[in-house]
């Protein structure tokens, strides 16, 4: 995985890093796998709604570019799950979504 600094969380994902506090937002450093994680506390119920918007955004992008080029990874991007707790926004895409989707819920309690 590629962790990505503000910039490229910008241009990449869409999320402008002034709507966060914190952040961690990581890609596959190999372009064929759909894989990535966002782990942000927004800085507020606006930012939260951004947030969640470039999400939705980002998940529809990777939809329509992975169904042309592998069936494989376009089920996992349509397992992708969102989370949300207060100011806490998850996106995970992944083929271990519900065990890194159950360790963030373990994280939130």
């Amino acid at each position: 995985m590629t962790v990505l600094d503000s910039e490229m969380m910008y241009n990449f994902c869409g999320v402008n890093p002034q709507d966060c506090d914190e952040y961690y937002v990581a890609v596959c450093a190999d372009s064929l796998r759909a894989d990535e994680i966002w782990i942000i506390k927004a800085k507020d119920v606006d930012a939260l709604n951004r947030i969640e918007e470039a999400a939705k955004n980002r998940i529809q992008a990777k939809d329509e570019e992975s169904i042309t080029y592998s069936p494989e990874q376009n089920k996992v991007v349509k397992a992708a799950k969102t989370l949300s707790s207060g100011e806490y926004f998850a996106l995970l895409v992944s083929p271990d979504v519900d065990k890194i989707a159950n360790v963030c819920y373990e994280a939130a309690k």
